[in-house]
């Protein structure tokens, strides 16, 4: 949930996201408990099948996969999963996945090669396969593309729907430099009718917006026996040749906000490098209002989706207090003035 704000000036600082390679074990339970979560498969039941399911739970192309041999340890302690030759983890979408908007996600281990480094040997790996979403009707489709390729972790939109070519590809894409062999960390995508961006360990490395033809795909309706979420299922010349295990995807049905994101990912570490968790975050903007005013204006958003229960009770009653501090040229501060707010939900 995201607000605005209308107000004369706020000054606040900005965060950085971090990373780090120990995590906290959080019970099965409390995984599933997000809000507005439609698919989870974590692995830690030792089975190939979703722990938290609106659809269909069960994998449609193993889900007979069982997994207690295979020792693939997660980024929480718990059991991964890593596919062996011909293995592709598909489900269904209808239920599970929205094809125009959403957040996702995963965990990624490279068991047998440096992610941050372009070559192994000398050589190039070419295109890893991590996840692929195909949502298609008739000769219509709209799919989603999240591969590694070198050092670096991308994020595809591509349709169907003309025209084609150059410039007709929502593409972001983050590098993961620093990154270490056998290193776990979270991959996060989030997509609408808008852009697409992909983050690292709970920080945005980059947003796009969609080609205009997206607005040619809004009414597209996936027919469920064409259209599926494949985890560590193959596409380009991918042949599960590399070991690379994957953990713990969470499927939402809406676009996270950056700061639930970062939240997210800083409640799981277990180190000194963990930040504070924030309750509420807020971007300023100038306002030129023109027309011959004299007072320009700050436009002032605040993201309030990762506010605890209580204070968002008092947000949805009107009645949250907003404590502020103005500061200007030559020592000029002033606190707490009352302001004019003309609340704007997004």
């Amino acid at each position: 949930m995201i607000k605005r704000l209308w107000i004369v000036g706020i000054l606040m600082s900005v965060f950085l996201g971090v990373s780090a390679a120990t995590y906290r074990e959080v019970p099965l339970d409390d995984k599933i408990k997000d809000k507005d979560l439609t698919f989870c498969v974590t692995f830690d039941k030792f089975s190939g099948n979703a722990d938290l399911a609106k659809g269909n739970p069960n994998s449609t192309s193993l889900p007979n996969l069982a997994l207690g041999l295979r020792g693939i340890i997660g980024f929480d302690t718990r059991q991964a999963f890593r596919p062996e030759n011909e293995e592709d983890l598909k489900f269904d979408v209808a239920g599970n996945v929205l094809p125009q908007r959403g957040t996702i996600t995963m965990w990624v281990c490279a068991l047998d090669y440096s992610p941050s480094d372009e070559l192994t040997d000398g050589k190039k790996r070419g295109n890893i396969a991590l996840l692929y979403m195909m949502f298609k009707q008739g000769s219509r489709h709209i799919e989603y593309q999240l591969y590694e390729y070198g050092d670096t972790f991308y994020f595809d939109w591509r349709s169907s729907e003309p025209p084609q070519g150059w410039g007709q590809v929502g593409r972001v894409q983050v590098c993961r430099k620093g990154i270490k062999q056998k290193q776990w960390h979270q991959l996060t995508v989030t997509y609408d009718e808008r852009k697409t961006a992909i983050y690292l360990n709970g920080a945005l490395g980059a947003e796009v917006f969609l080609p205009e033809k997206v607005s040619k795909t809004l009414d597209l309706q996936p027919d469920p026996k064409l259209s599926f979420l494949g985890i560590k299922s193959r596409f380009y010349e991918d042949k599960h040749k590399w070991g690379v295990a994957v953990d713990d995807i969470k499927v939402y049905s809406r676009v996270l906000a950056p700061l639930e994101i970062k939240n997210q990912y800083q409640k799981l570490l277990v180190s000194q490098t963990a930040e504070k968790l924030q309750s509420f975050e807020v971007k300023l903007n100038g306002v030129d209002e023109g027309g011959g005013h004299k007072l320009d204006q700050l436009e002032a958003e605040f993201d309030f989706s990762a506010l605890p229960a209580n204070a968002r009770t008092l947000l949805d009653e009107g009645k949250l207090e907003i404590e502020y501090t103005l500061t200007g040229p030559d020592a000029y501060q002033e606190s707490s003035r009352p302001a004019s707010i003309i609340w704007k939900q997004k």
